[in-house]
């Protein structure tokens, strides 16, 4: 199953019938519920490249870029704990939230918008 991730990570095409984890029961969420959800108790995850995470992130956010979700299936995440992932506009974001779904975790969401949205309602950052 994981090689079948690492392959289509890059795959543009959700249609791709080679891709059968993708999924459109992947939620999304806006900024304001993954707030919401971070007080409630839940994991950010951001999955930008180092270089963006550097530049700003959400406080208290956990960095796991997408190409590293991808390859290490071992990646230590509560299994009992809500999950948000997060990037730049909501894309990565999805793909992520899809690939956790695929690897057993549940409670899985993705934040469209990104972490300028975030920013820009003032919410916590670093």
């Amino acid at each position: 199953m994981f090689e079948r991730i690492r392959q289509f990570i890059g795959a543009s095409d959700r249609d791709d019938p080679r891709a059968p984890y993708l999924s459109e029961d992947t939620p999304m969420i806006d900024h304001h519920a993954a707030r919401t959800a971070q007080t409630d108790g839940a994991v950010l995850i951001d999955v930008r490249e180092v270089d963006e995470w550097q530049a700003g992130h959400i406080a208290a956010a956990r960095h796991i870029s997408l190409p590293l979700l991808a390859s290490d299936p071992e990646i230590d995440l509560p299994l009992d704990q809500p999950i948000v992932t997060y990037c730049k506009v909501g894309a990565r974001a999805e793909r992520a939230a899809e690939i956790l779904r695929a690897c057993g975790y549940e409670d899985v969401r993705a934040m469209g918008g990104g972490y300028a949205d975030w920013a820009a309602a003032g919410y916590p950052v670093e």
